[in-house]
């Protein structure tokens, strides 16, 4: 059963860590979680900004309940929300002191994953660290986010003003400006307002509402203030009534920064005016908003009021067709010059940036004091539409009227030709398949403000239609006036694999529009895998509009709706050496100077997957990582020991490699080689001591082709100069053989056999003295040739096991019983099966198993032979010869 949230101050009271875990009383054993990676996008940003920390957490078989997720709360951050890619309960977030989250989980009966995204707004300026700690392991996780401080409030922009009814509030925009006009979209200010006449009512405008608070001041004064909240983005729309016919201008200053005091340019409020409305068909979203390209409809209504009564009204005796003057008002951020806008009808080509000196438009058709005229465009713009009756005809002064601030976005914005060089984006999110490129390297997109196009908006809301191709989009060219910087992002939780992380998009902010697109060839995605561009909001508050926010379209290679790019792979392979063991299959103590020629030994190694800019890529593992660490031949191993090769491929064969290993987060996992460098065909060589040790290498290649970083090592002999390997050992190696020596003694007595370890040091074979590890078993001895009365009972070494001291040991072989003497033959079973020299014979009793050291077996048979018999010798007990009554002999030499 699912248990509910608990109460916030009873989750402090549970909790005293900052931490990461269940709190749910049932089942809590058999949860498991961990804590992933954690991500900061945007990691740079200005004060104001909101930053999303993504967290990945993985969790098996919780029976549902409240998870705790506690941050370091550190200053100059303030919780502003949470959201989860699966069905977390976001909506019941409790939040104690910003640093402390409980949120809802339902139980699940396998391993999940999700990305829980925390979002912070940064209040100050400074460099910041935000850590989070899994509470079973106690891991932790931090993210880096640099908050710099925003530029100086320079003023403000007031759009709106010109003409205005006594009858209606005129819509005013308010933006905080920098001294470039740039937008302040991180500004959470407060603002004074007051009227040059100290009259007029302030409400909230609409659309977008304001985000803030607004505060008027005492009714019919003129004064108010605003606090800006975040959400703002540095614009607010508010709106100013006032019933007097009076030209009056506006002040906005915030009071802390005294220079920033801004007076508006002049509103005329008149009690006859003309009143504009737009969209009346509400089929573009957003308030005072029209698409470049789209023909957009308006409206302009006479409206007066009736000096007796006050009352207000629509003018219905001003009909017929009027020859009135309009132009423009440009605004915006940079304040224009935009593109001139046009009207369909009556026809007017250019509507100019300036109150004409004559009637321009010609036969505009009032009929009870309402007209409809048709907006064309051919580009982006902000502007106000001005309109003047000077003709005297029916009031006795100009009747005047201006619309609020009318914005012209693009259509699309369209991000497109996302390539890597000459290789198209593929839109890869599997883990096979396509590549696009290596993770971490440049690759180019371009950006692209479009005009509107008929064959991608059937219903005409100004809105692409769903699945429009990147032809339909773009049928109606390019807005080339557009030239507002467009940041490109991840999605959140659009990485493949799922369970990996969300790697980071570099140097995304696209900016420098020339004709309205931009190709920005710089980008960078640090991880493996895939991700999704961003696509909502690229761009807020267009040109200082509120609410205004342009949204994105991808497309792949083949101009259809994807907004995937990838696949990544990683750039190359770094490796290190850990520790070599020599001689591996043994337990030698102390651990052993050298290998023999045919010995494995083994390497153990870290190899970790690297992106381009030398970031380990974390998503490398599971499917995504095409490099199988159990398989030799991925290895191309290779060596080379002063003048001699060693290859595991080709002529001549003399390395031999098992390998074993996992990836976890880029980085291999118990990654050992066993490796055994062969004897040569033609006899022993060797030693490979000193500077002539074999110097081994390796340059793994993935299904991918994905290779090495850098090399280090030259294989080949004589050396070319290139070098084809990475150096992983330096292993001094012995061509050896184990050798028995005959021996003779009293069969009273037992008999010492000797034994010891030879190697070749480059002219004859010598005691290996290094050699303390070689050691065999009475289980490994062949016995057999029984001569005189002795019997197989008699075969039997008294010291198993026998271990090497210095290269040398003896075989204690036990005096025969019962009074018997003679000899026998005896061999050590180095490989699996007898290859003594005593041959035809039949061992009794046999050895039960092998020394498995047929790395010592030696030319015993004759001389220039294979080296690959066993040794053998005899031990005789007892001197014995023809006359048994022979009492002292004598030998001469």
């Amino acid at each position: 059963m699912m248990r509910r949230p608990l109460h916030p101050l009873r989750l402090l009271r549970l909790c005293l860590l900052l931490a990461l875990q269940w709190l749910c009383s049932t089942g809590a054993s058999a949860c498991s979680m961990s804590l992933g990676a954690v991500t900061a996008s945007p990691s740079n940003v200005t004060v104001g900004a909101t930053v999303t920390v993504n967290l990945t957490i993985f969790y098996d078989h919780c029976q549902g309940g409240a998870m705790q997720v506690g941050d370091n709360a550190p200053a100059g951050f303030s919780y502003a929300g949470c959201a989860s890619s699966i069905d977390w309960d976001c909506n019941n977030v409790y939040v104690s002191g910003g640093a402390r989250y409980s949120v809802y989980v339902p139980g699940n009966n396998g391993n999940r994953v999700a990305v829980l995204s925390l979002r912070y707004i940064a209040t100050s300026a400074g460099s910041r660290s935000i850590t989070f700690t899994e509470y079973q392991t106690q891991t932790s996780r931090t993210v880096n986010i640099t908050v710099n401080a925003a530029p100086p409030l320079a003023g403000f922009g007031i759009g709106g003003t010109g003409s205005a009814s006594t009858c209606l509030p005129q819509t005013l925009t308010i933006t905080a400006r920098d001294g470039n006009g740039n937008t302040l979209s991180g500004y959470t200010g407060t603002v004074s307002l007051s009227t040059s006449t100290g009259r007029g009512n302030w409400s909230a405008g609409s659309g977008p509402a304001p985000a803030g608070t607004l505060s008027p001041g005492a009714a019919n004064s003129g004064l108010a203030s605003y606090s800006f909240a975040a959400a703002d983005g540095g614009a607010v729309r508010l709106r100013l009534a006032h019933s007097l016919a009076q030209n009056l201008s506006v002040t906005v200053v915030d009071n802390t920064v005294p220079a920033s005091s801004t007076v508006s340019a002049t509103i005329q409020y008149r009690d006859n005016a003309f009143v504009w409305a737009e969209d009346l068909g509400n089929q573009i979203a957003g308030s005072n908003v029209a698409v470049a390209g789209r023909n957009h409809d308006l409206q302009v209504s006479l409206i007066k009021k009736d000096p007796g009564t006050g009352s207000c009204g629509i003018a219905s005796d001003y009909s017929g067709t009027r020859n009135l003057k309009l132009w423009r008002s440009d605004t915006g951020n940079t304040g224009g010059p935009w593109t001139a806008p046009g009207i369909v009808a009556p026809a007017l080509a250019a509507v100019p940036a300036s109150r004409p000196a004559g009637n321009n438009l010609i036969g505009l058709n009032f009929s009870a004091g309402v007209a409809s005229l048709v907006l064309s465009s051919s580009d982006i713009g902000k502007f106000a539409l001005n309109l003047d009756d000077d003709s005297l005809g029916y009031a006795a002064s100009t009747i005047s009227g201006s619309s609020g601030d009318l914005t012209l976005r693009p259509f699309a914005l369209v991000v497109s030709g996302i390539a890597m060089g000459a290789v198209a984006n593929p839109a890869n999110s599997s883990a096979s398949g396509a590549v696009f490129g290596k993770a971490g390297a440049d690759f180019s997109a371009t950006v692209g403000a479009y005009r509107w196009s008929a064959g991608a908006d059937a219903n005409g809301d100004g809105v692409p239609d769903a699945g429009a191709s990147l032809a339909q989009v773009s049928a109606g060219g390019l807005a080339p006036s557009f030239n507002t910087a467009v940041n490109l992002s991840p999605l959140a939780g659009s990485q493949t694999p799922a369970s990996g992380v969300l790697g980071s998009l570099n140097n995304g902010t696209v900016s420098g529009f020339s004709g309205g697109s931009k190709t920005i060839g710089t980008l960078q995605y640090t991880e493996v895998g895939s991700f999704q561009l961003a696509s909502a909001a690229l761009v807020s508050n267009y040109l200082g509009s509120p609410g205004v926010n342009l949204d994105a379209l991808v497309f792949n290679a083949s101009g259809a709706p994807s907004a995937v790019v990838g696949r990544f792979t990683p750039a190359g392979f770094a490796v290190s050496a850990g520790a070599l063991k020599l001689r591996s299959n043994l337990t030698c103590a102390p651990a052993s100077t050298f290998n023999y020629l045919g010995e494995n030994f083994e390497q153990a190694l870290t190899l970790t997957a690297r992106n381009a800019l030398g970031a380990t890529t974390l998503n490398y593992e599971g499917s995504f990582a095409r490099l199988d660490l159990g398989s030799s031949a991925v290895w191309q191993l290779t060596g080379v020991a002063g003048s001699t090769r060693f290859l595991s491929s080709g002529v001549p064969l003399r390395l031999s490699l098992l390998s074993s290993g996992s990836w976890s987060q880029g980085v291999s996992s118990d990654l050992k080689l066993t490796v055994a460098a062969l004897r040569a065909s033609g006899g022993p060589d060797g030693p490979f001591e000193g500077a002539d040790a074999l110097r081994l290498g390796v340059a793994p290649v993935d299904q991918d082709g994905v290779g090495m970083a850098g090399l280090d090592l030259d294989t080949d002999s004589p050396a070319d100069g290139v070098n084809d390997r990475s150096l992983i050992a330096t292993v001094p190696l012995r061509f050896g053989r184990l050798r028995l020596q005959n021996a003779i003694g009293s069969q009273l007595r037992n008999l010492l056999m000797p034994m010891q370890a030879e190697y070749w040091n480059g002219s004859a074979f010598a005691t290996n003295s290094a050699d303390s590890c070689t050691g065999i078993s009475a289980a490994q001895l062949n016995f057999g040739n029984y001569r005189k009365s002795l019997i197989p009972a008699d075969a039997i070494l008294t010291n198993s096991p026998v271990q090497l001291a210095s290269g040398r040991a003896r075989l204690i072989l036990a005096a025969p019983g019962g009074g018997r003497a003679g000899s026998y033959d005896l061999s050590i079973k180095l490989g699996s099966s007898d290859a003594a020299c005593l041959a035809p014979w039949s061992p009794n009793p046999a050895a039960g198993s092998s020394a498995n050291l047929a790395f010592l077996q030696g030319g015993w048979c004759t001389a220039g032979g294979s080296y690959d018999k066993d040794p053998s010798a005899r031990a005789s007990f007892g001197l014995y010869g023809s006359s048994p009554n022979l009492i002292y002999q004598r030998e001469n030499y």
